[in-house]
């Protein structure tokens, strides 16, 4: 259980977006991803109030992606003292499926001082990670419509083979 009361989680949460120069709006639409619509403004506005408790950790991780900062920094800010890979609230996989839009913004979007993401040993940009991460989050919504695509015409040719056969 985090150690930290919500006013004061509130409080840092608006000092790192004021020190970003990010509107509410701004980290509203930043904090949307690919299976999860974006937190309103008013309900970032609320916890900066302290207004709310401080949010499930599944939220921080959003809150990390509105404020382009990694997930352990909001974590930490939430009071939670370590991260580790088997807390199934906050990954991005569960055992038996994995949630790719989720783990694409984590690795994408997740980076520290500390840790740099690279592609083929050169440093990406945070405009490159934008950029792949985009390409990435299309290549699987065109796989999507056309695996829905496939199951229709299956369905069809099926509805149309037991017609003509019947």
């Amino acid at each position: 259980m985090p150690d930290i009361n919500k006013y004061e989680f509130g409080k840092k949460i608006k000092e790192l977006r004021l020190k970003r120069h990010y509107s509410l709006r701004q980290v509203s639409r930043q904090s949307q991803t690919a299976t999860k619509k974006a937190i309103s403004p008013s309900y970032w506005s609320l916890i900066e109030r302290g207004k709310r408790n401080i949010p499930r950790p599944c939220t921080l991780k959003r809150m990390a992606k509105g404020l382009k900062t990694s997930p352990n920094e909001i974590m930490q800010l939430a009071g939670y003292t370590e991260i580790t890979s088997s807390n199934r609230k906050i990954n991005s996989y569960t055992e038996n499926k994995i949630d790719l839009g989720n783990l694409i913004d984590n690795l994408l979007v997740a980076t520290t001082k500390e840790t740099q993401a690279e592609l083929w040993g050169q440093p990406l940009t945070w405009e490159q990670k934008n950029n792949l991460r985009v390409a990435l989050l299309t290549a699987l919504t065109i796989n999507n419509i056309q695996v829905k695509k496939q199951a229709w015409s299956n369905k069809f040719e099926t509805n149309l083979h037991s017609t003509l056969k019947g």
